[in-house]
């Protein structure tokens, strides 16, 4: 029966690439109509980061227990500054790509070498090193649930690459990911299912947590004197500056791209809101498995998969519903996982090979070709993208490792993406040396302690002094150095030309700080501000309200159920009355 499950979707998954041949897609980067924002929800639910982190977590709890998962918790006091703040911006856009902002933003010559360098850089290395993210899941994934070797997983991938390369117009996904958005949730409520009955029901499962493994569901750090992801300094790294530093909050990335294909404000809103009702009940649905994961870690570490000779944690978790779950049944995971992994690849190829195509050869190299032509030219980039991805995950087998990279590259970029939509002084220099800084002093850094004995040393004699982990000060310090770059050079260029920012303000009006015939005119939303830090209470409540369930008070949690219930009616009422 799995046999059979699995190969109607990939039979179906060849239909639908044929099927997109036959109707000719002229635009693979736009939905040609405008989308409704359920379509569009789902879509940004499906594609989301956060459904190849649960291997990362999975990794995370093996060693530190819930105090270290802040690593991606503390990110949710940003996250009301898309669906409130820069939704509604994006789509009163109409462009192709989110990259073409540069040029109605910024003026002259910068604006087009930045327009340029992002475009390549984004498009092309950005984009590879996330999807290979999600290579490195999926070659666990096959691993795990069909012995393959790994040799062998990355072979099929590769096949898997064409046929995901051969559907990937953004009109055909947005509606694919709604099927895998419902076959997500499906797939891993069964498998909770399964795994909970496995494990003897969830009185057994949390009698035993509470009684015999307290130290790994503590929700906050214990003392400074550890360095772990769970010790206090590391857990205040993340929670007053990773979640700004490194996150490009405004939505600028297949996020973006739905948005400017919306109806209108509200439902870019609305479209932006719904991923948080999703991901509330993605995380209950995994926390069950996780949670079972600890104790199974801890009673038999011998069931760990090996992974390219070495034992993985994070492979762990997907062999946990692989052992738990019926022989004809675990095929529905299986699919669970892979649609995950599918749209998380398909969005973010899609995205950068827009960069790649549209604004690089269609803006300088050749222009004025005809679709067909451009069509073509997109597959072959989507290709060149894919297998970039496959190559560098085939030599990054630890998925929590390459994600911290990735963090450090983006540290100190995130304040620059916010404050060029609200202040005049921002110009193209300073998002330019912002991102050049990031990716120059976290390649430096890493090479600097593994070949200088000196820098090494400096660093280390800095960690024993200060009780936080390499990555959290590797954070702190690469935040610091680029934010002092980028201000640097705000204040030592010129600012745009007046006639592009009054241009831009006109065409989005986005409040902040912008020159007027008087002066700066300032104008901020206190009211939006404000929906802003609820929205930031009602993104993290869930986590702490599951956790309160599971390991402390009923009573409490069915308050906090009550009060984010609260939270979400009183956010939407708000932004419906600004919005529409």
């Amino acid at each position: 029966m799995a046999f059979w499950i699995i190969l109607t979707y990939l039979v179906l998954l060849v239909l639908v690439s044929i099927l997109s041949y036959r109707k000719g897609f002229v635009n693979v980067f736009s939905t040609g109509k405008k989308l409704s924002w359920v379509l569009a929800g789902v879509s940004l639910f499906a594609i989301n980061p956060d459904n190849i982190n649960v291997l990362s977590k999975m990794g995370i709890l093996a060693e530190e227990g819930y105090a270290g998962l802040w690593i991606f918790y503390t990110g949710v006091f940003g996250a009301g500054l898309l669906p409130i703040v820069f939704a509604p911006l994006w789509s009163r856009l109409k462009f192709m790509t989110d990259n073409q902002f540069i040029l109605l933003r910024f003026s002259g010559r910068s604006a087009r070498i930045l327009h340029l360098f992002r475009a390549g850089y984004v498009g092309y290395l950005v984009v590879s090193l996330f999807i290979a993210q999600v290579f490195i899941g999926l070659s666990k994934l096959l691993i795990v649930f069909f012995e393959v070797s790994y040799a062998q997983s990355y072979l099929i991938l590769g096949g898997l690459v064409l046929l995901i390369i051969a559907k990937n117009s953004l009109q055909l996904k947005v509606r694919t990911d709604f099927l895998n958005g419902v076959v997500y949730l499906l797939g891993f409520a069964l498998g909770a299912f399964f795994v909970v009955k496995h494990f003897g029901g969830l009185q057994e499962i949390y009698g035993r947590l509470n009684h015999d493994y307290p130290e790994y569901i503590r929700l906050f750090p214990g003392g400074f004197r550890e360095t772990s992801f769970g010790s206090l300094p590391v857990f205040l790294s993340y929670f007053l500056i990773q979640w700004w530093s490194v996150n490009v909050l405004d939505g600028a990335g297949p996020e973006a791209q739905r948005f400017m294909n919306i109806r209108s404000s509200f439902d870019a809103f609305m479209a932006a809101f719904l991923p948080l009702l999703l991901f509330s009940l993605a995380f209950l649905l995994h926390s069950f498995v996780l949670d079972a994961g600890i104790i199974l870690l801890n009673e038999s570490p011998g069931m760990v998969p090996v992974i390219h000779g070495n034992p993985d944690t994070e492979a762990f978790f997907i062999s946990i519903y692989r052992n738990a779950m019926p022989a004809g049944m675990f095929a529905l995971v299986f699919l669970a996982f892979l649609v995950a992994f599918i749209g998380f690849i398909e969005a973010f190829i899609n995205w950068g090979s827009g960069f790649v195509v549209v604004d690089v050869f269609r803006t300088y190299v050749f222009r004025e070709r005809r679709d067909r032509f451009y069509s073509m030219l997109s597959y072959l980039v989507m290709l060149l993208i894919g297998f970039t991805g496959l190559l560098i995950a085939w030599y990054n087998t630890h998925l929590l490792g390459l994600q911290k990279f990735i963090f450090a590259m983006g540290a100190g970029v995130g304040p620059v993406f916010i404050l060029r939509w609200f202040w005049w002084r921002i110009n193209a220099w300073s998002q330019l040396t912002a991102m050049v800084a990031s990716l120059v002093l976290a390649v430096g850094w890493d090479l600097g302690y593994d070949h200088s004995v000196f820098f090494r040393q400096l660093v280390d004699t800095c960690l024993l002094h200060s009780d936080l982990s390499y990555y959290a000060f590797k954070l702190i310090c690469l935040t610091m150095l680029v934010s002092i770059a980028w201000l640097a050079v705000t204040f030592l260029t010129r600012p745009d030309d007046t006639a592009t920012l009054e241009n831009f303000v006109k065409k989005v009006n986005p409040g902040g700080i912008w020159p007027g015939k008087k002066g700066e005119s300032i104008r901020i939303s206190r009211r939006k501000i404000l929906l802003v830090v609820l929205y930031a209470v009602a993104s993290v409540l869930p986590f702490l309200m599951i956790w309160t369930f599971k390991f402390s008070s009923l009573a409490a949690g069915i308050a906090m159920l009550a009060i984010w219930i609260g939270l979400l009616a009183h956010i939407i009422r708000s932004m419906a009355r600004h919005e529409n």
